[in-house]
């Protein structure tokens, strides 16, 4: 884990916060890295919000920042629950840091996407306990499959599951949905044909996702680097991002580069939500399609989007072979 505190020399608060800095990394082990923004130009490139700016793996600690663009050398205020300050709260670092439990996954989650994948229950490793046995089998199957490059037909998940009843109920819970002629088309994070988001692991194997939170969460699955590159709606712009499970933070092209995480009517999150989640190469492209009257949604920074990735879908597999042991 990497706590940075970004600061400009016009502003001293980065003393202030420093040795609260260090307290709560040092409680979890996390590198503290100090750093100067020196020019206007620099500001805007890393979305500096004035100094001191403290983020941990890329993210911001203040709860909404990354929905702002008021980039430049400049003392930081902050809008406390106790009014403005020039120091982020304890709390606000302390959550970002140790993730609010005592752990090291900081960062934006499921439940900071706007709604975009309704309530917790919808989130796919929360619907794993009222599975039993013989979908959890035809689930994992699924799964293994896409991540192995074949997906079973309907009939060997049949087979599998004992009649069609453990399909159905996949498809009934929206863990899976099924193609017109009854194949599988998508077990989160993966889609079964090609999507604006690509993703490919260093060994060549190549995977199509859902939405944008997927694509980044896929590596945190399958527990590989890989290479996102997706697509930015309504225009011909590619965005990369490098994300290694082992990292501190994502790399990403272009470097103004957001995600937008959205929803719009009802129904399963394939048709709901899935089309709205996307990354953009501006922030500012982000926020025109986020203003579109019938979405409801956030805007989230590449780090941000990469965790929620991490936590909607790093230890899916795992947790199913959990329970299969039980």
């Amino acid at each position: 884990m990497l706590v940075e505190v970004l600061y400009f020399d016009g502003c001293p608060g980065h003393e202030r916060v420093l040795p609260t800095v260090r307290i709560l990394a040092g409680r979890v082990g996390a590198e503290v890295a100090l750093r100067r923004v020196e020019t206007t130009e620099e500001a805007a490139a890393t979305a500096f919000l004035g100094s001191p700016t403290v983020r941990v793996n890329g993210v911001d600690v203040e709860p909404g920042a990354a929905t702002r663009t008021d980039y430049g050398l400049k003392c930081r205020l902050y809008r406390t629950p106790d009014g403005l300050s020039g120091l982020p709260t304890e709390t606000w670092m302390s959550d970002a840091i140790t993730g609010g439990t005592g752990t090291d996954d900081p960062g934006a989650g499921p439940e900071d996407l706007g709604g975009a994948l309704g309530s917790p229950d919808r989130w796919p490793a929360n619907r794993l306990a009222g599975l039993g046995h013989p979908e959890r089998l035809v689930y994992e199957a699924v799964l293994s499959g896409f991540t192995q490059g074949r997906v079973p037909s309907a009939q060997e998940l049949v087979d599998l599951g004992g009649r069609g009843d453990s399909l159905r109920t996949l498809v009934e819970r929206d863990l899976v949905q099924l193609a017109d002629d009854g194949e599988v088309a998508l077990a989160y994070p993966f889609s079964a044909r090609p999507t604006r988001h690509q993703v490919r692991l260093h060994d060549g194997r190549l995977y199509w996702a859902m939405c944008a939170v997927d694509a980044l969460g896929i590596p945190f699955l399958v527990h590989e680097s890989a290479e996102v590159e997706s697509r930015e709606p309504g225009a011909d712009r590619t965005i990369s991002v490098s994300v290694d499970p082992a990292a501190e933070a994502p790399r990403w092209s272009p470097a103004d580069a957001a995600v937008v995480a959205a929803s719009s009517g009802a129904g399963c999150s394939s048709a709901r939500a899935c089309p709205h989640i996307n990354l953009f190469a501006s922030r500012e492209a982000a926020r025109r399609y986020l203003d579109q009257p019938e979405l409801d949604g956030t805007l989230l920074t590449v780090p941000e989007a990469t965790h929620a990735g991490r936590r909607l879908f790093g230890d899916l597999l795992d947790r199913l072979a959990e329970l299969a042991a039980h």
